[in-house]
């Protein structure tokens, strides 16, 4: 969840809707900025870094003890703080009479609906998100998936554990240690300077899942 996440988005430009993307009510009519990808090329180096971003009306924030949407749904007005997210990168992929194709590299809680919302008001107009494309999160990119219909033996698609919870924390244990773990005992490591969740390796192999505290090494989930 909170790994880095990449977007491919399509911003409309002209319109604006009260859910900031096209299952909306056009609430507002804008003309279309002239040059508009010069425009935008310009105005992006200010969505660079951390920024602060209103969230959209219809999202599934809770407010007090409700989803945003819910409230929206209802016609309640809800007056809606600004967080702090962060934008890594942007590239304009493609640009035309009234749209304007980006990539995007952000942190978790970057609403893409909001950053088309914000772009078309700083380029002097309004807009919404046409289409969104998540492409990569952490290490895991869409080019590397395989539709199902194109799979005939899984086994060649798989990867390792040790691949997939490439972000988890390393603890090695040595094959004492790895034969206790096995057994479902908790075992101390005088020297575990981790804390909280982690993966247990021997040599190559990704034991377990565990817990740690104050050197103490608790099984969450075998391998």
């Amino acid at each position: 969840h909170n790994l880095q996440k990449e977007y491919e988005i399509e911003i409309k430009f002209g319109v604006q809707t009260d859910t900031d993307d096209t299952e909306g009510q056009v609430i507002k009519e804008c003309a279309v900025p002239e040059k508009l990808e010069g425009k935008v090329k310009d105005l992006l180096p200010s969505f660079i870094g951390d920024i602060k971003q209103k969230p959209p009306l219809y999202s599934a924030i809770n407010k007090d003890g409700k989803k945003l949407y819910e409230l929206a749904r209802k016609g309640e007005t809800v007056d809606l703080p600004e967080r702090d997210v962060a934008i890594f990168g942007t590239e304009i992929l493609s640009a035309e009479k009234d749209t304007v194709k980006l990539r995007v590299s952000c942190s978790t809680g970057t609403y893409m609906r909001s950053l088309a919302r914000d772009i078309g008001e700083k380029a002097g107009s309004c807009a919404m998100l046409n289409s969104l494309k998540r492409t990569k999160i952490g290490n895991f990119k869409v080019e590397d998936s395989v539709k199902t219909g194109d799979i005939e033996n899984i086994e060649k698609h798989l990867i390792s554990i040790k691949e997939a919870l490439y972000n988890m924390p390393t603890v090695i244990i040595d094959d004492k240690e790895t034969i206790a773990i096995r057994n479902g005992n908790t075992i101390k490591q005088e020297t575990c300077t981790e804390r909280g969740v982690v993966k247990l390796v021997n040599g190559d192999d990704v034991i377990a899942i565990a817990s740690v505290w104050g050197g103490v090494i608790k099984v969450k989930r075998g391998i």
